[in-house]
């Protein structure tokens, strides 16, 4: 696996974090 295959897998881990801690904010409202 190359570098930029890694490096986008890995931001689009990051972004699946961001969406779900912004689900479970909105529903802690």
């Amino acid at each position: 696996m190359d570098s930029l295959t890694q490096k986008l897998t890995v931001l689009i881990a990051v972004l699946e974090l961001l969406v779900a801690l912004l689900r479970l904010i909105d529903l802690l409202k």
